[in-house]
């Protein structure tokens, strides 16, 4: 996937998580022209439902205080493992004064096309 293309894909899947606890990200993998995951938060766990499927995959539960304190940054999409499919990041974790988050990464299985239920790798910023 050229650069462009892929930035222009990182970008909408960016979408505004809302300070209350009904956000949702719909996420698109390559090629897709409508969205094939979508990352909410559901009785207060982080939860991913694939498109077409009932079946939703509890990802973590909800950190009320990481919630509170960092609402905006407690989900983020990117291909995290450069395997070419979007992972989704979940806050784990602040130092003191927020100057580093650090987030429990899921990431995406082509073969069952959802992700997967336990982090793989974390990831600070």
């Amino acid at each position: 996937m050229n650069k462009l293309i892929k930035k222009l894909v990182m970008s909408a899947l960016l979408l505004a998580m809302m300070a209350s606890a009904n956000a949702n990200i719909n996420v698109w993998h390559s090629g897709a022209g409508s969205p094939q995951s979508s990352i909410h938060i559901e009785d207060n766990k982080v939860v991913s439902k694939v498109a077409n499927s009932v079946t939703t995959v509890v990802l973590q539960q909800v950190n009320n205080q990481l919630w509170t304190d960092y609402g905006s940054d407690y989900i983020k999409t990117r291909d995290f493992n450069k395997d070419g499919s979007i992972d989704i990041a979940v806050l784990s974790g602040a130092s003191l004064g927020g100057s580093m988050l650090c987030y429990a990464v899921f990431e995406y299985n082509t073969a069952s096309q959802a992700y997967n239920a336990t982090s793989s790798f974390s990831w600070c910023k």
